[in-house]
């Protein structure tokens, strides 16, 4: 089976919010790392769209899908997860199917699935095209793929496992992102700590908020990192918060 090519269609990153969008105190505005996976199928090339970002981003997704070949030949969107920069071109490929831990659909229809009972070998249509679904970390419905490429060698795309990273946000940067938009802090630095160990030969982690990809060596960084301060105070936080809960309910039981 032919290995897959990958590219990266929008490149992500953060910035100021433009007034205009009169969004109040602390808005800000993002573009999400979209990437494309170009696989064969049956003897022709089709696409697969990992995340389509937000809907600003659509014309350059467009542009770089027609430098490769036709829109109808995405086949699949592959979700790292569904907060709202994400998803938000999702309607314009029709008739893709769409892979999220969330559920699986055929977009154009009210049907639903899930991703293993689809796909029960781990990988999606092609054996270099494997993913991994990781549930409640940042996201409720967290899933990474890892694709085995002709052009990059071993990849992931991470999604918001990783915003950026530690030269493009520091530390406390990070904290106080995982603070507002990470569900479960403890299971990040889980996850993080078992993607190095499982794939010594990995090349790039395409994240959802950087231009750069990061190298393994970076990921251990960033591993070793959440091992500190301040990190170490916040994962502290958020036990201690989780045992209150706990007590909460067993209370109530």
């Amino acid at each position: 089976m032919a290995k897959p090519k990958v590219y990266i269609l929008e490149k992500g990153g953060f910035g100021e919010s433009d007034h205009q969008a009169k969004l109040g105190d602390g808005a800000y505005s993002c573009v999400t790392t979209v990437g494309l996976i170009e696989y064969e199928k049956e003897g022709e090339n089709k696409f697969m769209l990992v995340d389509t970002g937000v809907a600003s981003s659509l014309e350059n997704i467009k542009k770089g899908i027609l430098e490769l070949g036709k829109i109808e030949d995405v086949t699949h969107i592959l979700m790292t997860h569904y907060d709202q920069d994400h998803p938000q071109s999702n309607s314009f490929f029709k008739n893709s199917l769409v892979i999220s831990g969330a559920g699986t659909a055929r977009q154009g229809t009210p049907s639903f699935g899930s991703v293993e009972a689809l796909y029960p070998n781990g990988f999606i249509e092609n054996e270099n095209i494997k993913f991994v679904n990781v549930g409640r970390t940042h996201s409720r419905d967290e899933m990474y793929y890892v694709v085995d490429s002709e052009n990059e060698g071993l990849v992931i795309f991470a999604g918001d496992l990783m915003f950026a990273p530690l030269t493009e946000l520091d530390a406390p940067t990070q904290v106080t992102f995982d603070k507002g938009f990470t569900i479960d802090v403890v299971k990040k630095y889980i996850v993080l700590k078992e993607m190095y160990e499982k794939y010594p030969e990995l090349k790039k982690i395409f994240v959802g908020h950087s231009r750069t990809p990061l190298t393994r060596e970076n990921l251990k960084e960033y591993i070793d990192a959440m091992g500190k301060e301040p990190y170490t105070s916040y994962m502290k936080e958020f036990i201690s918060e989780l045992r209150k809960r706990v007590d909460e309910y067993e209370k109530i039981v």
